[in-house]
């Protein structure tokens, strides 16, 4: 081997042994609770105005992971979702009860104040009181990475995606992000290429949210079906925040690429087609 062929086996090593050191220091699981009773919610998005509507569809997962518990008594499982501004900032937080062993869904729009209308979207987390034990759960956690539901317009059929990562872990007591764990912050940025190709025939926006207490940065690149580079965006998400970006007026766009800290760049896609058709899905 001469000594440009160890060169080069040495930078590929080094890159190696970096990239498993970052995905080590933020991974794409969350790490587990830090005290009994806490649990996992991601960090959800949320869109409010005259053209969206968003729901959230609570189950009961504590009758789901032990049905065999005696609940004759009435039980009433309770659950707290905090609501954050696109900036991050908690706007409402609510106690929401529901029988045992019942789906419920709720009107993210009716749990905001009626003064709050400085922007048309946000983030929430689920967090729930009637937690199973860790021997209960295998030395595990519980995770609300549940449903959430869109509907554009006029429509009367949601679509519904489900959640993205175990993004904060809180208790159910905790009516702020105080005593919560977040996501880390990824060391060097990530890439991600949406597997989805892009069309002219309708209008798209992109929706991200930031489990980190950092501010991140994303960068699109967006690229033609000749994979010709077209434009470069640049967004900023703030802590616990959201942003969307729309792809109006950019051009032919085929392909996207993401480049970012988020340790997860992965966007909600909102698709809108002809006659208020539309679709949305993870990249």
């Amino acid at each position: 081997m001469n000594m440009q062929e160890k060169l080069f086996s040495f930078l590929k090593k080094s890159r190696r042994i970096l990239t498993s050191a970052n995905y080590r220091y933020a991974p794409l699981a969350g790490l587990k609770p830090n005290k009994e009773g806490y649990s996992y919610s991601d960090l959800f998005l949320w869109r409010s105005s005259k053209s969206w509507g968003t729901n959230y569809c609570l189950l009961p997962y504590a009758d789901l992971i032990k049905p065999e518990i005696d609940r004759s008594g009435g039980k009433i499982n309770r659950s707290r979702i905090i609501i954050l501004s696109n900036e991050g900032h908690i706007i409402q937080q609510k106690i929401i009860e529901n029988k045992s062993f019942l789906y419920k869904d709720i009107l993210i729009e009716d749990l905001l104040s009626k003064s709050f209308n400085s922007c048309e979207h946000g983030t929430f987390a689920v967090f729930h009181e009637s937690i199973p034990t860790r021997n209960e759960l295998s030395n595990g956690y519980m995770s609300d990475r549940g449903y959430v539901g869109y509907r554009y317009s006029t429509n009367t059929i949601w679509s519904k995606v489900h959640g993205n990562l175990d993004a904060i872990s809180n208790s159910f007591k905790e009516v702020d992000f105080k005593s919560c764990i977040a996501m880390r912050s990824s060391l060097f940025k990530r890439r991600l290429k949406i597997q989805y190709l892009f069309s002219g025939n309708e209008s798209f926006e992109l929706g991200f949210t930031n489990p980190t207490k950092k501010k991140q940065l994303v960068q699109l690149k967006l690229f033609d079906r000749h994979k010709e580079l077209i434009n470069i965006l640049k967004l900023v998400v703030l802590p616990f925040g959201s942003n969307i970006c729309s792809l109006r007026g950019q051009g032919q766009v085929s392909t996207i690429e993401i480049r970012s800290k988020l340790p997860f760049p992965r966007p909600l896609i909102f698709k809108i087609g002809s006659n208020s058709s539309y679709d949305v899905f993870h990249a």
